[in-house]
């Protein structure tokens, strides 16, 4: 007999229930500053934060805008070295500078 498990979730839940509650209570995109003070607020490397939407994205719950609010990929680059669990620089952050959102 075949027991059906449920798929594995590939993203931290705690985290991406923790970026819909500031989502929801900022009303707009969030970016690496709302991004830096969450991980703050709560003691969150803001690394995990950022390879956390950045499954999200990849699973298409969340979407990625450049630094000028256009729909786009984030830095494929970056978020293979966050998956990694590297820890980004100041520069590599830089390249991680755009606003995420939920996909409705």
């Amino acid at each position: 007999m075949t027991t059906n498990q449920p798929e594995a979730v590939q993203w931290d839940v705690a985290l991406e229930a923790l970026l819909n509650d500031r989502f929801n209570a900022d009303g707009e995109a969030l970016g690496m500053g709302a991004l830096s003070r969450l991980a703050d607020q709560h003691n969150i490397r803001l690394d995990d934060i950022l390879d956390t939407l950045c499954k999200l994205n990849a699973a298409g719950a969340w979407s990625y805008e450049d630094k000028t609010g256009a729909s786009a990929e984030p830095d494929s680059d970056m978020c293979r070295m966050l998956k990694a669990n590297h820890r980004l620089n100041e520069m590599q952050l830089d390249r991680m500078r755009g606003r995420w959102r939920p996909v409705p």
